[in-house]
């Protein structure tokens, strides 16, 4: 709940302009989410919240989800009610970590060849030859980068000396 105050020196109070705002806890955090977190979001669920200007991850609990989807924007809003701790503030910027059980597949960043817009990785086959395999990348993180497509859970990649492979090449 939020009670506003906008007044200045010499402002005249007028109906529909605020002139106190008091702000009371806990705080409402509201998020449109991809409507692939739909099936997975549930109420009472806790979730990490990541606020912009401290480093602290608070947590936050689902105390209201949609019950649709926005045709238009294929969003759904759920409403996190956020733990008391001291220095949030109304308005903050907000990030919220939404687990996500879909499978995913990393590798190290240094094992990427990238030539021009195209990005690839050199994978060993069981003949002991290398294989040039263009892959689809996502998102990077502390060294590692997330494949999307190209590669396969098991294969084996090349990390040291891409620069000296070539598709075809005899491993020892």
């Amino acid at each position: 709940m939020c009670y506003r105050k906008k007044v200045d020196i010499g402002d005249l109070a007028f109906p529909g302009k605020p002139l106190l705002i008091l702000e009371k806890r806990p705080y409402l955090l509201k998020v449109e989410l991809p409507e692939r977190f739909f099936s997975e979001i549930k109420l009472d669920d806790t979730l990490k919240v990541n606020l912009s200007e401290s480093p602290k991850v608070i947590y936050g609990k689902v105390v209201e989800k949609s019950p649709s989807i926005d045709p238009v924007t294929r969003t759904f809003r759920i409403k996190l009610s956020l733990e008391k701790v001291e220095g949030i503030k109304s308005g903050s910027l907000a990030y919220v970590l939404i687990p996500s059980k879909a499978p995913s597949l990393f590798i190290p960043e240094k094992a990427v060849l990238r030539r021009y817009d195209f990005t690839g990785v050199f994978v060993l086959k069981p003949d002991k030859t290398l294989e040039m395999r263009w892959v689809k990348l996502g998102k990077a993180i502390e060294g590692k980068v997330e494949v999307l497509s190209g590669l396969n859970e098991g294969d084996r990649v090349v990390v040291e000396g891409i620069e000296r492979a070539c598709d075809g090449c005899q491993v020892e």
